[in-house]
């Protein structure tokens, strides 16, 4: 018998408590707040710039995920 439906798509639990974190999904809390942070820092390095929020956004995302090899 076949059972239909998310259940089974996964083999545990994907939600690791200890690190407030899924593998399934990249925009948690976690990796928001660190691109906030990342891009506020690429933002003042840049000497506070109007109008580039969004380069200094995609910037703080491509440093995270790089560094972090996903």
């Amino acid at each position: 018998m076949v059972v239909y439906g998310r259940r089974d798509f996964f083999g545990s639990v994907p939600y690791n408590s200890k690190t407030k974190s899924c593998k399934y999904f990249w925009e948690n809390a976690d990796f928001q707040t660190l691109t906030q942070e990342k891009a506020y820092q690429l933002w003042l390095n840049d000497g506070c710039p109007n109008g580039k929020d969004i380069k200094h956004w995609f910037n703080a995302k491509k440093e995270i995920l790089n560094n972090n090899n996903v």
